[in-house]
């Protein structure tokens, strides 16, 4: 009999599962994260689909290389400095995703955002 679900599955019964998404590379200290700034994944805009190729040719870091830190801004909003919630202290390509480490402007903004990853 075919039950439309996975194995262990019924209609009937109602399945919760927990996973912890907080960040292990959290630090309290330095305020700072790492994360995946980009995979390249499709994303649709108005102009059509844009899709960013992730590799050392094609992303332009020179302003890393000469010790500027580039801002990290609030859904891409650079209206104020209210925008820039911290800055992107290292970047690097693993896996083909652009990964960094953040760091933010206060402790109070960083445990923010760690507590909704969780």
């Amino acid at each position: 009999m075919t039950t439309g679900g996975p194995r262990g599955w019924s209609r009937d019964q109602i399945t919760t599962r927990f996973l912890n998404t907080a960040p292990s590379s959290y630090d309290r200290k330095s305020h700072s994260v790492n994360c995946i700034i980009s995979t390249g994944a499709p994303v649709v805009r108005f102009y059509g689909t844009e899709v960013l190729r992730i590799s050392p040719d094609a992303v332009g870091l020179e302003r890393m290389k000469n010790g500027s830190q580039i801002p990290l801004l609030d859904s891409h909003q650079s209206g104020g400095i209210s925008n820039a919630l911290g800055r992107f202290s290292e970047i690097w390509f693993e896996r083909g995703a652009l990964g960094c480490v953040d760091t933010y402007r206060s402790h109070k903004m960083m445990a923010a955002i760690v507590t909704t990853a969780r």
